[in-house]
């Protein structure tokens, strides 16, 4: 037996440290790519504009179109593990219509807002327009907790289809990882007066 072992030693034991290495190597990879995870969403509408939709919804487009139904988004995300990443800014999809075992419900896709524009007037009277892009994902380091707020608009046509099915229709929300996968996830509507 120790014929085997002092003429195998050095293999045994190169064998053994190649084995921790990618053993470390394989934990260190899988550490540093990011896990990012939305925590909390909450979904917000101003009462005012869910009224209005509800008294005039059999009431033809006309009354729709100067108008449009403001939602604002509160999210959090957080990445579990140490490497850089981003995901999508998300879509708000709303599903209305009835309900069926068999049938999809119709979908507002709705994207989020991510331009501003500040209009400032300057020394002469007149006017000047900036616009600050706002980005179309959340970039998170490693370990990094985020708090955003994303703000969406319903227009148009989109109001008339949203006003018919007000009460049943249903709230989520759509994202890229940062892999590429798509992922969806139910929200709660609540009313509120802002």
């Amino acid at each position: 037996m120790n014929d085997f072992w002092s003429a195998n030693f050095w293999g045994i034991f190169g064998t053994g440290i190649a084995s921790f290495s990618l053993l470390v190597s394989y934990l260190s990879f899988n550490y540093s790519r990011p896990k990012i995870r939305i925590t909390s969403v909450a979904l917000y509408a101003r009462q005012f504009d869910y009224d209005y939709m509800q008294q005039h919804r059999d009431d033809g487009p006309h009354f729709f179109h100067d108008h449009s139904l403001h939602f604002r988004m509160d999210i959090r995300l957080a990445n579990k593990k140490g490497g850089a990443g981003a995901i999508s800014k998300p879509q708000m999809v709303i599903k209305i219509g009835p309900k069926h075992w068999f049938k999809k419900r119709d979908e507002i896709v709705i994207d989020p807002e991510t331009r501003e524009y500040r209009t400032t007037s300057t020394s002469d009277n007149s006017y000047s327009t900036e616009t600050i892009d706002l980005g179309g994902s959340f970039n998170l380091t490693g370990g990094q907790i985020l708090h955003g707020e994303l703000e969406y608009r319903v227009r148009d046509e989109d109001m008339e289809k949203l006003a018919k099915s007000i009460q049943s229709a249903g709230y989520s929300i759509r994202y890229q990882t940062n892999s590429g996968k798509e992922k969806n996830c139910e929200v709660e509507l609540t009313h509120t007066q802002y």
